[in-house]
This record gives C-alpha cells, structure tokens and sequence, in this order.
C-alpha cells in the first residue's frame, strides 16, 4: 500500500480531526508542551536553547504534519509519490 493509498483510507477521520484542531486554534487555544532539558540544549556545557525547565511552550508542529504522524503517514514519500505521478502523467501527454 502506498503512502497515498493510506491517505485516501483516512481521510474522513483525519479531516473530522484536522477541523478540530483548527477549531481550537480559532477559539484562541494552543497545543504546549512542557519543556525539558536534553542534550540538544547544551553547547560546550552551557544552557543555549532559551527555554525554562518545566515551563509550557507552543508546539511549532503544524496540523498537517500533526495528523501525518497521528495516522503513520510519510508527508515526504506522499509527495515522491505525487510527483512520481505526475512524471508519469507528462510521459502519456
């Protein structure tokens, strides 16, 4: 099955979740989480991400990418996929 192939099979459930989620961001609500210090925090030793310990941020994730790994979906080969198609698509014109 390819990645597109599970696009079409979850579409009706992934546009019911994606208009949710875009609800919530219309009624001035955010999706956070809660911020806590690793390895990709330190340069040389020091502190250099800028956020605190324990404090919620924003997640930075869109709802397309959101819903993509909520169902297991490979957004990039989804789009090899399509431009394989229409590789595909030229070559018959």
């Amino acid at each position: 099955m390819t990645e597109i192939d599970k696009l079409r099979a979850i579409k009706d459930k992934s546009q019911l979740i994606g208009e949710f989620l875009e609800s919530l961001s219309t009624q001035g609500l955010v999706l956070c989480t809660r911020h806590e210090h690793d390895e990709n925090c330190y340069i040389n030793e020091e502190l250099e991400c800028g956020y605190i310990e324990g404090e919620y941020y924003s997640v930075n994730i869109s709802i397309e990418q959101l819903l993509a790994d909520y169902f297991k979906i490979d957004l990039k080969k989804v789009e090899e996929e399509k431009q394989l198609i229409l590789k595909q698509l030229e070559k018959q014109k």
